[in-house]
């Protein structure tokens, strides 16, 4: 079963602080970079993530970001808001204890918990998706130099290639 992530988008918007700087220029900017982020993150993960943008008082129809397999986003649409629409979803979730709820909304962080759900605050999950991958165990335990005496030594075995 795959991870499943709800972010609350505003929330994160405003609490990260690259995403934050983008207001300066308007909420759609902030928006977009958010999503293309998110897509970045997850071009190599089996995660499905579903971002969830407050539609009360945006213009309709709601803008709109192409779905992916792994990336849904949503706007509420009134009298419901992001929060309802989140919570909403955690309950409707089957697996909640591979649901991951990103916000720093003690409602919803609440919500999650009570559902069995875990969550984490945006700057965290920022931090999550921007992390630099770790090498595998594999390449961590065999990846190393040989010295020049390690190579005469290895020559000396097992000579050179005469094709």
């Amino acid at each position: 079963m795959n991870q499943k992530i709800i972010i609350d988008g505003y929330n994160m918007i405003h609490q990260v602080p690259i995403l934050a700087s983008e207001l300066t220029r308007d909420l759609e900017n902030a928006r977009a970079v958010l999503v293309e982020r998110l897509r970045a993150y997850l071009s190599d993960k089996k995660v499905h993530v579903t971002v969830v943008f407050d539609g009360t008082g945006l213009r309709l129809p709601h803008p709109t970001f192409p779905e992916t397999l792994n990336l849904m986003v949503r706007f509420s649409k009134p009298p419901q808001s992001a929060d309802d629409v989140i919570k909403k979803l955690i309950d409707d979730t089957q697996h909640k204890k591979s649901l991951l709820v990103v916000s720093a909304d003690n409602s919803i962080v609440m919500h999650a918990h009570s559902a069995g759900a875990k969550s984490v605050t945006p700057i965290d999950f920022s931090e999550i998706m921007t992390k630099k991958p770790v090498a595998d165990d594999f390449t961590n335990k065999f990846d190393c130099q040989l010295t020049p005496k390690e190579i005469a030594k290895w020559m000396e075995l097992f000579g050179e290639d005469e094709s």
